[in-house]
This record gives C-alpha cells, sequence and structure tokens, in this order.
C-alpha cells in the first residue's frame, strides 16, 4: 500500500489566524503523538484574519505556527469513513474578526502515536540539522512502507511535522472533492 504525507493547504493564500484563545487550556504539546488524557475545555477558539476580498478556507489541516493544529469537519468525515481511530478531536471555533462570524464547522486534533517510517538510507536530509528523530530536516523524504505497518494515519517519529496516510485514506478524501489537501507521495516531500 502506498503511503502521503498529507498537508492542509488554505485555498485562499491570504488567510492568516493571528490568535489563539488559549490562557484557559492546559498546555500539552499537540504534535508529540502523546494521547491527552485530561479535559480541554472546548470549544477552542482561533481568531482569523483574512482579506476582504477572501472568503473562509474550504480546509486548513495543519498551521506550523499554532500549537493547537485544526482541520474541517470534512476531513474529520472522510478520516472517520475509511476507520481512522487513532486521532482525538476538540470543539473549535475560527472567528472572523472582520466579518463577525463564526465558523463552527472545524476540529482542533491530536494524533495519537508516532512511527518511525524513514527510509533514512534513501532519505536525503537538508544538512541544517544532526537530528534523525522529532525534527529531522528532510529535503527528499522516502517513506519505508513496511514501517508504516498498514496503519491508515500517523505522524512520522523522524520529523513530526509530517502526518503520514495510507493510500485509502488519499481516495477517500479525493473522492470527496475536499479542497486545500495536498499528498505528497514517498520521495517528494520536505519539511
Amino acid at each position: 500500500m502506498a503511503y502521503y504525507v498529507m498537508v492542509g493547504k488554505s485555498v485562499y493564500p491570504a488567510v492568516f489566524v493571528e490568535n489563539l484563545y488559549r490562557e484557559h487550556l492546559p498546555r500539552p504539546t499537540w504534535i508529540n503523538g502523546q494521547f491527552i488524557d485530561f479535559e480541554i475545555p472546548q470549544p477552542i477558539v482561533y481568531d482569523l484574519d483574512i482579506d476582504e476580498h477572501d472568503t473562509i478556507p474550504n480546509v486548513k489541516i495543519l498551521d506550523d505556527t499554532l500549537p493547537i493544529p485544526y482541520m474541517h469537519d470534512s476531513i474529520v468525515e472522510a478520516l472517520l469513513a475509511v476507520g481512522v481511530d487513532n486521532i482525538q478531536f476538540y470543539d473549535a471555533v475560527i472567528r472572523d474578526l472582520k466579518r463577525n462570524v463564526d465558523h463552527t464547522d472545524f476540529k482542533a486534533f491530536n494524533v495519537v502515536g508516532l512511527v518511525s517510517a524513514a527510509d533514512m538510507s534513501a532519505s536525503t536530509m537538508m544538512g541544517t540539522s544532526n537530528s534523525t528523530l522529532i525534527d529531522a530536516d528532510f529535503d527528499r523524504l522516502v517513506l519505508d512502507e513496511e514501517k508504516c505497518a498498514g496503519k491508515l494515519l500517523f505522524r512520522l517519529a523522524e520529523n513530526i511535522t509530517a502526518i503520514v496516510v495510507s493510500e485509502v485514506v488519499k481516495n477517500e478524501v479525493q473522492k470527496r472533492g475536499i479542497k486545500g489537501v495536498m499528498f505528497y507521495p514517498s520521495g517528494e516531500w520536505a519539511g
């Protein structure tokens, strides 16, 4: 089975989440693959700064500048439809301050589980770090599909910003026509 790094891109590049109301939230690391075993106050609220000519993006999976990643409900539905069961979801609100609109069709999320699935001998490193776990800098990531062990979705142990998905997940997202999601095949993702 083929595997891909799944990346969310705003449909409209002028969209930025400027602020996250988090003073009331415990401070777990949301991208380290650990299960969050305590209550998270909901909804988690994000402030959206959007150009007056743009509209709310259809999809946003992960913004590397935020401590709490989020995704659109359409992605949640696709993941659940194929049996992904290692994500914790939390109600989220994307607050458009310029239009005074709250978008409630998003979820904050925590992927549970890290898998060491990089083929380090075939991958190319950027050379900006000596790290090979957690924050390895790949110029070209090659995945070892045997190490993916049939999993549907996981964070890559070598670089935890990478969310790796199976072809089953990719096909479901594409079948639903969800905009703003990109899938990088083995050998094409850098990060």
